[in-house]
Formats: C-alpha cells, structure tokens, sequence
C-alpha cells in the first residue's frame, strides 16, 4: 500500500496508458479507510494543503462583512452585490494565471496535455466547424449537472473550440433556469459564451454527431477523485478559477440588477424572507447529505472522504462538537443555525434540534412561500431558493462529496464570502479545518 502512495516517476516509467484510468485505478486500489495518513502523505506531488487550525487566535470579527465599501478582514476590497437584502463579500478580481517554476510547470503541462488528449479519445470529442457539441441528456442532479456543463467549457476551451448546447434539457432547462430562473437565452449566450443549435450561422450535422456525453463531461478532471493536483499545472487552476469566478459574478450581477423587475429573481429569496433574514441577521448554514438513503455503502463514503483527508464521520453525521469548533472562534454559535438537506435522513436534524446547545436556535431552513409563477411560467424552486439561502450565509458548513455543497463553495468564492467549511478533520481529538482558500478547493475539487 505504501508503494501506491509514494512510488515517483524515477520508480515507475510514464505511463503509455491513460492518466484518468491509471490514477484513478491507483487511488482506488486503497483499501484501508482507517489509514491515518494525511491527504499531503497519500496522495504525491508538491501540491500542499493549507491548515487552519479552528482557536480563538484563527478567529475574525464579521463586523467588516457586511459594509460594502470597506476591506474584509483581510484587506480585500471590492465592488460587493446586492442579493435578496444582503451584501456579498468584496468580489475577487478576474486576475491573469500566474506562472510555475519553469520546469515543474514543463512537466504538468506535457501531463496535462497528454491527459487532455487522452480524455478526447475517450469522451469521443468531435469537433464541427469550430464547435463542440455537449449532449443534452443530464447526468446526476443539480450539482452534478452544473460541473458537467462548466467541464463542457473547459473541454471547449482546450480545443480551440466554440461550445454549443441545445436549447431544451440539459443544461438550459436541467439545470441553468431551474436554478436562475432570470436567464434566458441571450443572456446564457452572453455569460457562458456559448451557442445553441439553430443559431444563425451554425449548421451542425446533427445526424452525424449528437454531442459529448454529459457522464463523460463529468469524469474530466477524475470520475470519483480529482486528478488536479496531479496533472493539472497551477496556472490551468487558476484558469479554470477565472472562468468560474467570471461566470458567477456576471450571473449575480444580473440577478442584483433585477431585483425588482424580474419575479424569477424575487422567488430565489423565498427562503431568507420566510426566515425573516435582514442585511444585519448574522446565520450559518449547514448542509446535509445522505448518501446511504441513496444506497451507497458506509466504505463509498469512508474511502473517498479519507482520500481527501476529511474525518470520516464529521460531514455525515455532523457532530455538534464539530460545528461548535467552527463557530465558537467566530462568535456565531449562539446565532441562528440553519440546515439545508436532501430530506432523506432526519437522524441529524432531530439530534441538533434536541441538543441542549443548539436546540434553541436550530432549524431546517424554510420553504419558500407560496407558488409563485414567472410571467414565462416557471414556478420558484426549492433547490434555488436553498442555494441562495446558503450562499448568502455568513458562515457555511457543507459536505466535500456532495456536488451541490461545492456548488454553493464556488459561487461564495467568486463572491468573496469566508468562512466556507468542507473539509474538517481531528488532530489529537480536536477538529481542525483545512483548506478554506479557492486554489486549494479548485484543486482538491473536480469542480
């Protein structure tokens, strides 16, 4: 086991066959989830993990959070957005890739190149006059369909090549308007930069071609396990950074700017007006995920969040010890505390709204009220109004396996929120958090 973990190119020649299968194969060949071995020690390479150990001297004052022309609590300073009567953080800036050393960053990218190569055989990627054509048969849920569509960007961008998608299903109506509603069809055009068939120009052979596979778009970068910080050079992170942080800004710029004129808009804040939220209401959301309900045996999940280095009982079960451990430094844990979840299992909602801590201030989060109806006949989502209710948190608590909590982690990224939590882990018996900055989410993360 040991030799899986630690073999270097000097033991092992390159590989003739693909990098996802052989990775992802070497990964998966551990068997002991008990392992007690860090992420930095199991998994090769100099990508390292920065640890934030959860004490009073870690802790920041929210008092910044909330003033929209002032530095946050680390001098970032920033134009911040108005959503449902809440301030986001400072917006980071849409900065240019940075540079590697010269010669690791020679060797990630002759990787990344033959990985890119690679995944196209395999994906069968065919361009068509200068286009990419991304099926459009979804694949998973909500945030699994978001990650295939931005995924779909990315193979795009690495050909050369314009994105085209189709104009029903995937991922117009599963998931893009399902989630923002607001969008329509020349603004998807405008923010994703993408063209849909029956465009003006575009003539495609549809009969030929039907497009990539949304399954396939999901697994580039790694099907259950990132490869990033193996293959991906750091200037690709932060290209893929870039794109997102671009994307999400101009989505919620356009949602601030309809505000009071879009219904669609309006219905997203369903869950923070029936919660009574106001720009001062200081609130954490956490977000439960069953993946047992769903069949997946206890060493799925136990592999996968040891793989990460994540303890593996804390984002299942969270444990009030492990919540108390991120609040108390930051002064929240007598605030309001509310849960997002896929309702299959209600074990962890009724332990915290029976513990003698959180009893009083615990809740699930509210449904929005009413149905409320977009003059294009679209009825306000529960999924959207729990994404914004989170989103617009002052602290969030997700689960790392979950693609619906890393879809909430990047959109507060690229919004300049703090204080997101998906990876916590105990040290001695005490819970620490580890990599809360961007790049290393992005890199960690498939997303």
């Amino acid at each position: 086991t040991d030799q899986i973990w630690t073999r270097t190119d000097e033991q092992y020649p390159r590989r003739q066959e693909s990098l996802l299968r052989a990775a992802e194969r070497r990964i998966l060949s551990e068997t002991y989830v008990g392992d007690p071995r860090t992420v930095e020690q199991k998994i090769p390479g100099n990508f390292e993990l920065p640890t934030v150990g959860i004490t009073d001297d870690s802790a920041a004052s929210l008092a910044d959070h909330f003033q929209p022309a002032a530095a946050d609590d680390v001098g970032n300073a920033g134009r911040r957005i108005t959503i449902c009567g809440r301030k986001t953080g400072p917006l980071p800036e849409l900065f240019e890739p940075g540079s590697e050393e010269p010669n690791a960053e020679t060797q990630m990218e002759a990787a990344f190149r033959q990985y890119v190569t690679d995944f196209a055989e395999k994906a069968n990627v065919r361009p068509m006059q200068g286009a990419l054509l991304l099926n459009n048969e979804p694949y998973g849920r909500t945030g699994n369909m978001m990650r295939e569509f931005f995924h779909g960007l990315d193979v795009a961008r690495h050909h050369g090549l314009i994105p085209v998608i189709h104009d029903s299903i995937f991922p117009i109506e599963n998931d893009l308007t399902t989630i923002f509603p607001f969008l329509d069809l020349d603004e998807i055009r405008r923010i994703f930069g993408v063209k849909i068939v029956g465009d003006p120009g575009l003539d495609l052979d549809m009969q030929a071609y039907n497009g990539v596979k949304s399954a396939d778009l999901l697994n580039f970068g790694g099907k259950l396990l990132s490869l990033r910080r193996e293959i991906f050079p750091k200037s690709e992170i932060k290209n893929i950074i870039l794109n997102r942080r671009r994307i999400i800004q101009q989505m919620f710029e356009l949602m601030e700017a309809r505000a009071d004129v879009s219904e669609e808009a309006q219905a997203m804040c369903g869950s923070i007006q029936a919660a009574s939220i106001r720009q001062d209401t200081r609130y954490t959301v956490i977000h439960s995920r069953s993946f047992a309900k769903e069949g997946r045996p206890k060493f799925f999940t136990d592999h996968h969040l040891a793989a990460m280095g994540v303890d593996t009982t804390g984002p299942i079960k969270l444990h009030p010890s492990m919540i108390s451990a991120i609040l108390n430094p930051l002064r929240m844990a007598s605030q309001p505390l509310f849960m997002i979840t896929d309702g299959r299992d209600e074990t962890i909602a009724n332990r915290l709204s029976s513990h003698p801590y959180y009893s009083n201030n615990f809740r699930l989060a509210p449904e929005p009220g009413g149905d409320i109806f977009s003059l294009r006949g679209r009825k306000a989502s529960a999924v959207s109004s729990d994404l914004i209710f989170a989103v617009m948190s002052d602290v969030f608590i997700g689960h790392p396996m979950s693609s619906f909590s890393t879809l909430i982690a990047q959109i507060r990224y690229a919004l300049g929120f703090r204080h997101t939590y998906l990876h916590a882990r105990r040290v001695d018996g005490k819970w620490e958090t580890f990599c809360e900055d961007e790049e290393c989410f992005y890199s960690l993360h498939n997303v």
